[in-house]
């Protein structure tokens, strides 16, 4: 080839590289590094030309961190304290790494490094990283020490945490009271009773206090205090109470008192009832409920009823009278259509009684009277 040809040449290739610049530098930059080719070098070893500019490039993808691989080992495991103690619970934690495998855990506890009791199971999915435990515990007993260990167990082994203690609080002292009967029936004794619970129980003296309607003298004291048994239970013998009255139990001894929820004491009016019949001007036959009411209620509405269809219903009323006895008597004559259960009832009218009734008494009204089956 003559110089004249080789000089057309070198320009016709000058003039393609011009044109394609933009091509040669965007297959430059994009060239993968792994082929292991120098950016600045072509796949032939010759020297690249001139850099061109750069064009337009994609934005980078979120970096994926490398993944972690965890040999699978035994789990790691460490008792922590005891917190939120209380005199029937206390919350349990530590540490457990679960190594690389899935791993269980619990805690053994007692009274002693024997321990005898378990928690509930808990699983942890596989990890290589220590993560802090809890499990709460519930029905201990006041005041007394407890062991507890952690203890992880995976496919690879068992681990025990150290053995670690801690002491329950003392149970608060309550005061639980009740009554022999109530209501009470007016006349028949009642006893207060009750129980002391906590710690210190057994061997508390407590003292009763009443306050007889209408509930506004205010609490005063009943006999002498009396001592909780070994198992803090206490009594008090009241007698026979008057009045519905209020009653509640309040400690003795050091610090400050601890006092009962009140108790209502409510006493039933006394009613007694007595049958007669007798023959009227008339020629008929009249039926006469007569009675007491006990205490004195006088003016209390007084109603003879009978049972009807399992239910007691009005016949007929009167009022109570003031008697020499200080009571309240009460009569009241009627003309009965029909055999049956019958019964006085009376409504007090001073607040201080619950309503009460007579004993039922079965009358026939072309016959006798005889106690009542209903």
């Amino acid at each position: 080839m003559g110089w004249m040809g080789l000089l057309r040449r070198t320009r016709r290739l000058r003039g393609w590289v011009l044109s394609n610049v933009g091509l040669v530098a965007a297959a430059l930059v994009l060239a993968p590094a792994a082929t292991g080719v120098p950016a600045s070098r072509s796949a032939a070893g010759g020297t690249a030309g001139p850099k061109a500019p750069a064009g337009p490039q994609a934005p980078a993808g979120p970096k994926v961190p490398p993944v972690a691989t965890v040999a699978p080992a035994p789990p790691g495991v460490k008792s922590g304290p005891a917190d939120e103690l209380t005199y029937q619970s206390a919350r349990l934690k530590g540490e457990v790494n679960p190594g690389g495998q899935a791993t269980a855990y619990f805690f053994l506890y007692g009274p002693t490094p024997a321990y005898g009791s378990q928690s509930l199971t808990v699983s942890l999915e596989a990890g290589g990283r220590a993560v802090t435990v809890f499990t709460q515990l519930a029905g201990l007993q006041p005041l007394t020490g407890y062991h507890y260990s952690l203890v992880a167990i995976n496919a690879l082994g068992t681990r025990f945490g150290a053995d670690e203690t801690f002491t329950t609080a003392a149970a608060p002292l309550t005061l639980m009271i009740g009554a022999s009967a109530n209501p009470a029936i007016l006349g028949v004794p009642v006893s207060i009773f009750g129980q002391t619970v906590g710690t210190g129980a057994p061997g508390s003296a407590v003292v009763l206090q009443a306050n007889p309607f209408p509930f506004t003298g205010g609490f005063q004291i009943v006999g002498s205090p009396g001592l909780a048994s070994s198992a803090g239970t206490f009594s008090f013998d009241v007698g026979p109470v008057a009045l519905s009255t209020q009653f509640r139990v309040v400690s003795v001894g050091p610090g400050q008192p601890l006092v009962s929820d009140t108790l209502t004491e409510f006493v039933r009016l006394a009613v007694t009832t007595t049958v007669t019949r007798s023959a009227t001007s008339g020629g008929g036959t009249a039926t006469t409920f007569a009675g007491t009411i006990s205490p004195a209620e006088v003016g209390a509405r007084v109603s003879v009823q009978r049972m009807v269809a399992g239910r007691w219903t009005l016949v007929a009323a009167t009022k109570a009278q003031a008697t020499t006895i200080g009571g309240a008597s009460y009569s009241i004559a009627l003309h009965l259509n029909h055999s049956g259960s019958y019964r006085v009832y009376s409504a007090s009218v001073e607040g201080g009684h619950l309503a009460s009734a007579g004993e039922p008494v079965t009358v026939h009204v072309h016959g006798g009277f005889g106690p009542s089956t209903t």
